[in-house]
């Protein structure tokens, strides 16, 4: 008997997990009996939800799409088709990353961020939908920058679509001390937080930035993702690795243009989502560093 609770645009509640499991235990007390939480960041079960969270598989829709792609060449036509539909509907949606689209995007940036900068500047204008959008992110990120919380955040007058944030106790943990050239350019940063795009619906993703950095950084960052429940080993020639995502729930505000947002509603909405990720830095280190 498999069970599988599926979470993409919500939050658990009313302790779901605890009915479900009681229902599968007490109807079928004589099958094997199998619980999954999938999620599009294959967060565990969190113990204030759930009696037994070790009883709950977590994984990840990158995981599922990973599994469907090894399953197409087995696939016959049809199944196939469908198979790769649905993984590219995943990444349509953002629900898991492009990693080869990424790649490209990002290193096209780098080569030419002068002409993206300037182009973005003005087709992003304060009269657009993502010109509004952005100046709203760009207050909350700064109203933490100016609470301490923040070590490091996007400028309100810097150009781009990617916003970023660091904080003081991962700085320390993951020895950000930029200096030396990696992931980001020269002086990188040894990690990013970032209010990942889309503007009409962010995710506040961390990124890790190995790229040329010391064995003792790149061990640091394998501790934090083996402590996360990810199985995918950091390599210093790796040049991003997103390892946690945490959905705003931005696009559920329902707005077409400018004049339909709620710069109230969105901020709160952006303020929960950089709180449950602060929650989850806190959660990690505190364990990696007892």
């Amino acid at each position: 008997m498999l069970c599988i609770e599926n979470k993409v645009d919500s939050q658990l509640h009313d302790r779901q997990l605890d009915n479900y499991y009681d229902y599968v235990e007490n109807t079928y007390p004589g099958w094997c009996r199998v619980y999954v939480l999938l999620s599009p960041g294959g967060e565990p079960a969190p113990e204030q939800q759930c009696k037994n969270p070790d009883e709950w598989i977590p994984i990840s829709y990158e995981t599922i799409a990973r599994i469907f792609d090894g399953l197409v060449p087995y696939a016959e036509s049809k199944s196939g088709t469908i198979i790769n539909d649905y993984v590219r509907m995943l990444k349509k949606e953002a629900i898991v990353e492009d990693k080869e689209l990424d790649e490209l995007a990002k290193n096209l940036y780098l080569k030419y961020a002068p002409v993206f900068d300037m182009v973005y500047a003005r087709y992003v204008g304060d009269d657009s939908l993502d010109g509004e959008l952005r100046a709203i992110y760009l207050k909350v990120l700064n109203e933490y920058k100016s609470k301490g919380a923040f070590t490091w955040c996007h400028g309100e007058h810097e150009p781009g679509r990617y916003l970023g944030f660091t904080t003081g106790r991962m700085d320390k943990y993951l020895l950000n001390n930029q200096n030396r050239r990696g992931s980001w350019g020269d002086n990188s940063r040894t990690y990013t937080y970032w209010v990942y795009p889309p503007l009409s619906n962010p995710s506040i993703k961390l990124e890790l930035g190995p790229l040329n950095q010391s064995e003792v950084v790149v061990e640091r960052m394998n501790r934090l993702v083996k402590e996360i429940g990810n199985k995918q080993t950091v390599l210093p020639t790796n040049r991003y690795r997103k390892i946690i995502s945490v959905p705003t729930h931005i696009d559920s505000l329902k707005y077409e243009d400018k004049t339909d947002v709620n710069p109230q509603a969105v901020e709160n909405k952006l303020r929960t989502a950089i709180d449950k990720m602060l929650s989850k830095e806190k959660e990690y280190l505190d364990k990696l560093e007892n």
